[in-house]
């Protein structure tokens, strides 16, 4: 049976593409570079805040102090416009409401420690009994890496076949299946469904709404 369930937080509990967006867009601006298509920049989140900020400017991939120091500002700008456009995605919060008392909840991201838990606050999330959290600083790796799918379970002392990772990016998959765990994926997110499928997604889920059901499915598969 299965008694967690291990979130992803951007494209998968919040839509914060917008504001994520935006912020990016500022910081090129800053630096006197164009404006990217936003599609572009939404498919570079879910890697975490460095990895974002050296795609956005891949002339100083090679200058990790600059990155370092670009990152720094991005925080500054992100923190500041963190909750401007972001919003639940559509259903957590009723599948939540409804269903969360049945679950052990978790959190595994990639994005910061203290701006996830800042942006929990801000929105309706805080209300929930997080068992977990866990940002991309939190520990020594992120992922794809399976350490904090595998953190989480040892910390809460679940197996791997009572949990399942739901998650909208490839990093959520590949971290599943590194730790051994089954993945849902998010047709609704912010990667195509083929990619999700071919990471190693278990189940590919179209709404929140049928997340309850899902569960049941795999409750009935088994581990």
């Amino acid at each position: 049976m299965i008694k967690l369930l291990i979130f992803d937080l951007d494209g998968t509990l919040v839509d914060s593409a917008p504001d994520i967006v935006a912020s990016a867009q500022l910081l090129r601006t800053r630096h006197k570079l164009p404006n990217l298509p936003d599609k572009t920049i939404i498919s570079y989140i879910g890697n975490g805040s460095r990895m974002l900020v050296t795609r956005l400017f891949p002339h100083e991939a090679e200058n990790p102090a600059q990155i370092t120091r670009l990152t720094e500002e991005f925080f500054g700008i992100y923190e500041q416009n963190l909750v401007v456009k972001t919003t639940p995605m559509p259903g957590i919060l009723e599948f939540l409401d409804q269903h969360a008392h049945a679950y052990q909840i978790a959190l595994v991201t990639n994005k910061h420690e203290h701006l996830t838990r800042l942006m929990i606050e801000k929105m309706p999330f805080a209300r929930y009994n997080w068992a977990c959290l866990f940002g991309g600083d939190s520990l020594a790796r992120q992922k794809p890496d399976p350490l904090p799918l595998l953190e989480t379970l040892q910390r809460l002392g679940v197996s791997k076949n009572e949990a399942v990772m739901i998650g909208d990016g490839l990093p959520d998959m590949q971290a599943a299946k590194a730790a051994g765990l089954r993945a849902i994926g998010l047709e609704f997110g912010y990667t195509p469904p083929g990619l999700l499928k071919e990471a190693g997604a278990t189940l590919l889920l179209k709404s929140f709404h049928q997340l309850k059901e899902t569960l049941e499915h795999l409750d009935q598969r088994g581990g």
